[in-house]
C-alpha cells in the first residue's frame, strides 16, 4: 500500500466466517449479498465483507430481540 494512502483500511471478513458469526448457512448469506442486505467485495472466486457491515447485522438482531412485542388478547367470535 502506497505511504500517501490515508483512507481507513477496513477489516474484511471472508464468507466463512461471515456464516460463523451469524449463525448463517451458505444459502442466508447469498440471499443477503442479493437483497442488497450485506455489502460485498468479490476478488477472484472469494466473496468478503467488511466487518463494520456484519456488526451492523448483529445489532439489529439483538435490537429486535430485545423490542416488547405487542401481545394481542385471543378474543372468541
Amino acid at each position: 500500500m502506497c505511504s500517501t494512502h490515508t483512507q481507513k483500511v477496513e477489516n474484511w471478513l471472508d464468507s466463512q466466517k461471515v456464516c460463523l458469526l451469524l449463525g448463517f448457512s451458505k444459502r442466508t448469506l447469498q440471499y443477503y449479498r442479493s437483497s442488497g442486505g450485506l455489502a460485498y467485495s468479490q476478488i477472484g472466486s472469494k466473496i468478503y465483507y467488511k466487518s463494520a457491515d456484519v456488526e451492523r447485522i448483529i445489532a439489529d438482531s439483538e435490537t429486535q430481540n430485545q423490542s416488547p412485542k405487542q401481545i394481542t388478547p385471543y378474543e372468541k367470535n
